[in-house]
């Protein structure tokens, strides 16, 4: 009786590290796949940023030529209404992208579902914020504007721990964004010509105002609900994603028609 119990124990033991090894193949597969596609997203963000900037630079030269318009008001309010309507089709077509992959990806999510955790000072934010991107780069070179928006992860983490006693500011945090200040003044130095003002201006604007939708972000959460809890935290990412991008895009439309 004792021979077969050690026999069934050693069965046992084989069968669960035969298991633990299965799951840890699986588990490093997984976190191998999610870290390469957020390597590529990351690689794709800095990509397209990078010549949605070099497009709206060759976009401004021919909007503020001031052969085109004689009072530099007229031509300040027509920026930035083109800019809005600019910014607005981007926003509204990540919004499709986001939704197609979130047919893609789990059918059951349906548009309500999407837009009924609309956060209006969010999307209010993302809206300011982009149209300020945007803005940065109709007035001033774009590697000067990606510069200076290099500072917003630091301007969440200040506001993180002001406004919600997170984060913490190490030596290493503060080195980072000395080396971003440096790069920037380095960069204002090497051009023949003076940075134009507003640029700086818009880029900083635009700065802060996402890394305030960052952190509200993270505290608007409404998980009560039995359909949202069966999401996967991608899809609720893509989710909260659509909804961002629809809703400021009706703000920017909004602003466009305004100046207009």
């Amino acid at each position: 009786d004792r021979d077969d119990n050690t026999g069934s124990l050693h069965e046992v033991s084989s069968v669960w590290i035969k298991l633990a090894k299965t799951n840890a193949a699986v588990f490093v597969k997984t976190s191998a796949a999610v870290f390469l596609m957020q390597i590529g997203n990351i690689m794709a963000w800095y990509w397209t940023n990078g010549m949605n900037g070099i497009s709206m630079q060759h976009y401004a030269e021919k909007v503020n030529d001031p052969t085109h318009m004689s009072s530099a008001y007229i031509r300040f309010f027509s920026t930035m209404a083109l800019t809005g309507v600019v910014t607005c089709l981007q926003l509204l077509l990540g919004a499709l992208i986001g939704r197609i992959l979130l047919l893609g990806m789990n059918k059951s999510i349906s548009w309500h579902h999407i837009t009924s955790t609309h956060s209006a000072p969010l999307s209010g934010l993302h809206a300011l914020g982009s149209i300020a991107t945007n803005l940065g780069f109709m007035y001033g070179k774009a590697s000067l504007v990606q510069v200076i928006k290099l500072l917003e992860p630091f301007e969440t983490l200040l506001l993180s721990q002001i406004f919600f006693r997170e984060g913490k500011c190490t030596i290493g945090i503060v080195s980072s964004m000395l080396v971003v200040v440096g790069a920037a003044m380095s960069l204002m130095k090497l051009q023949s010509t003076p940075p134009h003002p507003l640029s700086i201006l818009f880029a900083i604007l635009s700065g802060l105002t996402l890394s305030c939708r960052n952190v509200l972000q993270r505290k608007h959460h409404n998980d009560d609900s039995p359909i949202v809890q069966n999401w996967s935290k991608l899809e609720k990412s893509v989710v909260q994603f659509t909804q961002l991008s629809f809703f400021s895009g009706l703000w920017t439309g909004g602003v466009a028609i305004v100046l207009y």
